[in-house]
């Protein structure tokens, strides 16, 4: 009785106060009031609803005495829960008037308060029985409406909750924005449902923008270092190497791994020195008209050929050019031997016949490169089977390079055959497959054939 008489006071002084807050400045319009998303909550109707609650443990428990001994002092609050409280008061005192009606309603009050413990726990199953026993009782019941409002409306709402609060933490737990949307949906529609898991999920839907707000940040992070990568290597592209090397430099300042790029930049600029270089050497053959300059240029190329790189392939075709026309230099410089006064045989003179011997085993790796069996057969007359063989090995290939380093060179004194010790390197890409490359050694046996030099066997 003390307790609600001071709840009683506390009320009315909070609104003596609130009244004269309002009148203490006159002529002067209040400030609007915030408006809540829920409503006030009157603190003598939370007393009195708890007194009833206790009550109905009391009930079910067999004391009735107790039960009406606390909704008495409840009914002294005169709060707005006065006349239910009045109702329940009448309903013990029948109860405890009518032994037989008394045990049927504890039957039911216990059945009541186990199917309200399971509803709140999620035990669905287990609540529908209780409420079900409620429902089967005979007349002079209290809760039958209650039970059925339970069974057509709370649970289902509760089910819905506890399916969109497990849907809800599955995909909060993931790390992509798609399955944490998700989670925000769900987690928004049990906040709406009002249920017993609405504060836990107001606390989780905190967490899950915490997370969205991390994954966008890192998004923007790596579309950044994509776009200068790919900036970087337009730069590439066009030629651009000062400007490509400041993207880079911006990829690891922003903390991303600029991976090949300085290799890739680095390859660039030398296969520029590479193409000027080689388009110098091609100047100084292209104006070369004697020996000493086509010597000059054949060396040049021979060089470029056994560095290998991308201008490997035309350095052996303008070598194959300059041979011909050394050879051809030389037979016309040497001159005819004069015929003695008396018959003397004169041998002939000797034509070095290296260039071309070392033109040939270039065309040899040439026609490799460009996959050309019928180019190789055309020098290599006595190819025989291989001939299939090669050509099958050149249609499965994408790419095939080949650098050939002649070791030594042999020609006979008749000046008919001729043998080459190389060295092979050699790269072959199957189509759809890694590049597979290894060196080996090669001995080219060469013939004279209607006076042009072909290859008879390669070992």
């Amino acid at each position: 009785m003390i307790a609600g008489i001071a709840v009683v006071m506390v009320a009315a002084a909070w609104f003596g106060l609130h009244q004269s807050s309002e009148k203490a400045s006159p002529g002067k319009v209040a400030p609007p009031i915030a408006t809540r998303s829920e409503p006030m909550i009157n603190p003598l109707e939370v007393r009195q609803r708890e007194a009833m609650d206790q009550a109905d443990q009391r009930r079910a428990s067999g004391d009735l005495n107790g039960a009406a001994g606390l909704l008495q002092s409840a009914a002294a609050l005169t709060g707005p829960l006065s006349a239910d409280i009045q109702k329940k008061q009448a309903d013990i005192q029948a109860e405890i008037n009518d032994a037989k009606l008394g045990a049927l309603r504890q039957k039911e009050e216990q059945d009541w308060q186990n199917a309200k413990k399971d509803v709140d726990a999620g035990r669905f199953s287990s609540a529908e029985k209780y409420l079900a026993n409620i429902l089967a009782l005979p007349e002079g019941g209290l809760r039958k409406v209650e039970a059925r409002k339970y069974q057509d409306q709370v649970i289902p709402r509760r089910q819905q909750e506890e399916t969109l609060w497990a849907r809800a933490r599955m995909n909060a737990q993931k790390n992509d924005l798609a399955s944490l949307k998700q989670a925000d949906d769900s987690l928004g529609q049990v906040i709406e449902l009002g249920g017993p898991r609405k504060s836990e999920a107001e606390q989780l839907r905190q967490t899950v923008e915490g997370k969205v707000g991390s994954l966008v940040q890192r998004q923007q992070h790596d579309q950044q270092i994509a776009d200068l990568r790919a900036g970087a290597r337009r730069d590439l592209t066009q030629g651009d190497f000062s400007s490509a090397r400041q993207k880079v430099d911006q990829i690891r300042q922003a903390g991303g791994d600029p991976a090949s790029l300085p290799a890739e930049i680095d390859q660039a600029e030398a296969h520029r020195r590479s193409d000027s270089d080689f388009q110098q050497i091609v100047q100084r053959y292209q104006a070369a008209n004697d020996k000493d300059g086509l010597e000059a240029a054949r060396n040049s190329f021979q060089s470029v050929v056994q560095g290998g790189g991308p201008r490997a392939g035309d350095a052996r075709r303008y070598l194959g050019e300059i041979n011909p026309k050394l050879a051809a230099m030389k037979s016309e410089a040497t001159p005819l031997p004069q015929q003695p006064a008396t018959k003397v045989e004169v041998p002939a003179a000797k034509i070095d016949e290296r260039p071309v011997i070392s033109n040939l085993v270039q065309q040899y790796a040439q026609a490799f490169e460009q996959r050309d069996a019928d180019a190789l057969r055309k020098i290599w007359p006595s190819i025989g089977n291989r001939y299939d063989k090669y050509k099958q090995v050149f249609g499965m290939a994408s790419a095939y390079r080949m650098d050939v380093r002649i070791d030594s060179m042999n020609v006979a004194a008749d000046g008919q055959q001729a043998t080459v010790n190389a060295s092979l390197s050699q790269e072959y890409t199957v189509r759809g497959q890694k590049p597979m490359s290894h060196s080996d050694k090669a001995v080219f046996h060469l013939v004279k054939s209607e006076g042009a030099w072909v290859i008879n066997d390669v070992q």
